[in-house]
This record gives structure tokens, sequence and C-alpha cells, in this order.
């Protein structure tokens, strides 16, 4: 009887020891577990908070950038533009006349380009054909939209068709191409900019360009994607998507 008790005794007592163990170990577990997620939270805040702070940076990098454009753009068309009409005027040379006329209209696309007039109150769709026109001789254009709404957002409008500039200006140093096709889509969720060229197609050495890291740059601003791509059989095509916000 003593013996069977010893043993019952024992048994409760393993079983005991069993319980308590498991127990420690499922309370070990459960606070690694929270103690990691709080690591991880804590990482992701900072991580998050890096971010806002790197977007800022770049916010006022760009913002500096085009108060830059802008004061350059206006000393061309008010100032230099304005002596050589003079010039013009006091000239009787007709061949010479006709240089300063070209330099004239080189200035006003130089200033139209670093600052487009009226950029707030211009569509983007606008802001496209406008930029193309000088382009019309050298390539065959398409220009394709499905739709006609403005986007609200000016500095969204202001990056894509930065964005935009970028891209046409790598394409007419470097793809050799004779047709470029511009495809512009508003949803009511998203905006697509899609440009395609029939050239050479991309190089890694134009990707790391200044070029594509102003399009990063930009694209990071208004939590834009953008991918690049070769076309087969030949030429590029560049994608960019970002949200429409009304």
């Amino acid at each position: 009887m003593q013996a069977s008790q010893e043993v019952g005794e024992m048994a409760f007592w393993m079983w005991f020891a069993i319980l308590f163990v498991a127990g420690l170990v499922f309370f070990i577990i459960l606070i690694t577990r929270v103690f990691y997620k709080s690591i991880l939270k804590k990482e992701q805040i900072l991580n998050e908070s890096k971010f806002e702070h790197q977007k800022e940076l770049l916010k006022n990098s760009i913002e500096i950038q085009e108060k830059e454009r802008k004061r350059i753009a206006e000393n061309l068309h008010d100032d230099l533009i304005s002596q050589l009409y003079r010039i013009k005027l006091m000239n009787v040379n007709a061949s010479i006349n006709e240089l300063i006329k070209n330099g004239i209209t080189t200035t006003r696309t130089i200033s139209h380009v670093l600052s487009p007039p009226l950029l707030e109150q211009t569509s983007l769709k606008e802001l496209i054909i406008d930029f193309m026109m000088p382009y019309q001789k050298r390539y065959s254009i398409g220009f394709t939209v499905n739709s006609d709404k403005r986007i609200s957002n000016s500095i969204t409008k202001l990056n894509i068709f930065r964005i935009f500039q970028e891209i046409i200006t790598n394409c007419n140093k470097h793809a050799g191409a004779s047709t470029i096709e511009i495809i512009w889509r508003v949803t009511e969720t998203n905006l697509s900019l899609i440009v395609r060229d029939n050239g050479i197609g991309i190089s890694l050495k134009n990707k790391k360009g200044m070029g594509f890291k102003n399009i990063e740059s930009r694209s990071q601003i208004i939590e834009g994607k953008f991918k690049i791509k070769k076309n087969k059989p030949k030429g590029t095509t560049f994608i960019f998507t970002t949200k429409n916000e009304q």
C-alpha cells in the first residue's frame, strides 16, 4: 500500500515537473515572440521615419531645383530674349537678323523646357504635346490619351512631366530611333505613362546615368513605380504608374 502511494506521488510530481517545464518553455517562447515583434515594430517605425526623412530631403532638393529652373527661365525670357530683339531691330543685315531670330527661338525653347509657362493651369496632355513640338521634324510621333481629366495634384503633374522630359531626352541622345509612341492613361485610381521607341534599346550604362537617378528620385516623391524593358525586335518601352490622388 505504501509502495503504491509512493509511486502515485512520484507520478504526480513527475507530471507536475513536465507541466511546469512545458509551461516555462511556452512562457519563454511567448516572451521571445513578443520581444521579437517589438524589435520588428521598432525597426519598421525607424525605417519608415528614415524613408519619410529621405523623401522630405528629396522633395526639398527638387523644390530648390525647380525654383532655380524657374529663375533661369525667367532670366532667359525677360533679359536675353529682350536683348536679342533689340539687336535685331538695330541690325539691317538680313543674314545676321535670321541668325538672331533663330537664337531667339532656341532661347525661348530652352526657357519653356526649363519652366513651362502657366504650368499649374496647363494640363499634362498639353504640356507633353507642347514639349514634343520641336521633335516632330525628327521623329514620327504617336500620342494616345484615354482621358482629358486634369491632375489635381500639381506636385504629381510636375514630377510626371519632368520624368517624361528625362525619357525623351535620353531617347533623343541615345536611342537612334525614328518613331516615338506616347500613351497617357488616367483612371479613377491610377495614372500611367508609357513611352515606346524603335531605337537600339537601353543599355546598362544609360540606366545608371544622372537622368535615371532623377527619375528614381521624382518617382519616390510621388510614390510611383517605373520599369524599362527592351522591345522585340528592337526599341525600348518605359512604363510609369502612380496613384491618382483626387
